[in-house]
């Protein structure tokens, strides 16, 4: 693969799992909790609603431009017949963290609509983005507590993402091409 594409391909991988991570966190730490300052719990709902909704484009954006890149590094130059053992079983558990992102991501954005849903404009009454009050319907209650839990498990799976992109390069950084070519030949 031309050294150009790769530069290009790791750049958008790295720039979309930052930003699909950063407003993962920014939401979760940040913005949900920071509502509470509004006195309106509908209020309240609508703005944390149209925050997400307005976030999410980009952050599924990014996660699948760090998708698709991984998995063309994973048919290409990171192909398991390219690695070490101890890359290889890096990058296979980057396999997976990957795949249990998008799935959390898409799984909570499909709660966050079914959740906005519950009351028009989004306006759905909330102590904070993670907490019912007591004047949320039990229904929407049910629903913002899935979305809570499925934003940890986004998280966890997404630091977890990027701790293993990190050990890869190390791993990589500290095996000169030499050495990494004589141990290549030995596999």
């Amino acid at each position: 693969m031309h050294p150009q594409l790769q530069n290009a391909g790791r750049i958008a991988h790295d720039i979309g799992l930052a930003t699909w991570f950063g407003g993962q966190v920014f939401g979760k730490f940040a913005l949900n909790p920071v509502v509470r300052v509004i006195d309106d719990e509908a209020t309240r709902g609508k703005v944390v609603n149209g925050g997400w909704f307005t976030f999410n484009p980009m952050g599924v954006a990014g996660l699948a431009a760090g998708g698709i890149v991984h998995v063309a590094a994973r048919r290409t130059e990171v192909a398991d017949r390219n690695l070490r053992p101890v890359e290889r079983t890096i990058a296979r558990a980057q396999d997976v963290l990957l795949a249990t992102s998008a799935v959390l991501t898409v799984a909570t954005g499909v709660q966050s609509a079914r959740f906005a849903k519950q009351a028009p404009g989004g306006a759905v009454p909330i102590q904070d983005g993670t907490t019912p009050s007591a004047q949320t319907p039990p229904a929407a209650a049910a629903l913002q507590r899935s979305i809570g839990a499925l934003g940890n498990g986004t998280i966890l799976a997404g630091a977890g993402l990027l701790i293993t992109n990190a050990l890869l390069d190390r791993v990589a950084f500290t095996d000169p091409p030499k050495r990494r070519a004589f141990s290549r030949s030995r596999i």
